[in-house]
């Protein structure tokens, strides 16, 4: 039987995949018999995935993710292609320490405005946008990226809206909490 963070059951829940949750357990025990591997200790921050350590039959460490599959359908599939050809910022939640570096991990692969993928980067900073100057940041982001400081402003606010939602509905606070209660203020007149 495997540990699966409650955030993780939530997620799966939320997208309509309860049958995820319940045939998870065989999941994984059929990825160890089909790939030789033994699974171990599960990693409990994740937010829309099982993982967990994992050693191959030469003794190699791993990691093994077992996504969630989403409600829209699709885009998972496209990760592992994202993670090869990403090259641009990233968001806190989106990378992992490795080593003297970082890794590049659930990156959704959406095709928009380049302001959008600032705009999660701004997001993450939950003070500036109190600050004397709220617009500074983006400004600073939209200078040095050649884009629009106003674009990158709004795609972070809707960004606390809707992944204040999405970790409210899963259970994963303080965060929804807080990215609500900043959009709200922002949004005060």
């Amino acid at each position: 039987m495997v540990e699966l963070p409650d955030v993780v059951r939530n997620r799966a829940i939320a997208e309509g995949h309860a049958d995820w949750v319940d045939q998870l357990s065989d999941t994984v025990a059929g990825i160890e018999h089909d790939w030789s591997i033994v699974v171990d200790r599960t990693y409990d921050e994740g937010t829309e995935a099982f993982v967990a350590d994992a050693v191959l039959a030469d003794g190699r460490p791993a990691v093994l993710k077992v996504l969630v599959p989403r409600r829209s359908g699709g885009i998972d599939d496209h990760e592992a292609t994202v993670l090869r050809l990403a090259d641009g910022d990233v968001h806190q939640w989106n990378a992992l320490q490795a080593g003297e570096g970082f890794k590049l991990v659930d990156p959704d692969g959406l095709v928009g405005d380049p302001e959008y993928d600032l705009g999660v980067i701004l997001r993450e900073d939950p003070d500036e946008p109190l600050a004397a100057d709220p617009l500074a940041t983006a400004r600073w982001m939209a200078d040095r990226h050649g884009l629009d400081a106003t674009a990158i402003w709004e795609w972070s606010v809707i960004e606390r809206v809707s992944t204040g939602l999405s970790t409210t509905e899963i259970g994963l606070q303080p965060v929804g909490r807080q990215l609500l209660a900043l959009a709200d203020r922002l949004a005060a007149p």
